[in-house]
């Protein structure tokens, strides 16, 4: 369950997600937007090769329908590379969700990913 929010006088379909989780509670990530799917994509790139972990495939989220990629922090929590964000105005209808919507609408697999050992 949450809530997107959204800043006066932002066209971004939301600037904060408040979330209820019982089971946990604290930051689960902050996302950066970038100009472009190239970026999100050498972004993360660039991260990995400097010993960050991939937390999340690169991916369309349903909500908000930009590209995603996430990656562990080493201090704790998760970094999101986000752009292609949907816009919004003033026109624009609140919408409220019966049951919460499926994460993405693509993420990529790799089967490989499958048979690899386990990293720490």
């Amino acid at each position: 369950m949450g809530v997107f929010l959204q800043a006066p006088g932002d066209d971004d379909q939301h600037t904060m997600l408040l979330c209820h989780r019982p089971d946990k509670a604290g930051v689960n990530h902050i996302a950066y937007e970038v100009p472009d799917f190239d970026d999100v994509v050498e972004g993360g790139n660039h991260m990995i090769e400097r010993g960050w972990r991939e937390a999340r495939k690169l991916g369309r989220h349903t909500i908000g329908s930009n590209v995603f990629r996430f990656l562990h922090a080493p201090c704790g929590g998760r970094v999101e590379y986000a752009a292609d964000m949907d816009r919004v105005d003033d026109t624009y209808e609140t919408r409220v969700h019966e049951t919460t919507p499926p994460h993405h609408i693509w993420a990529l697999r790799a089967n490989r990913d499958r048979d690899a050992p386990a990293r720490p």
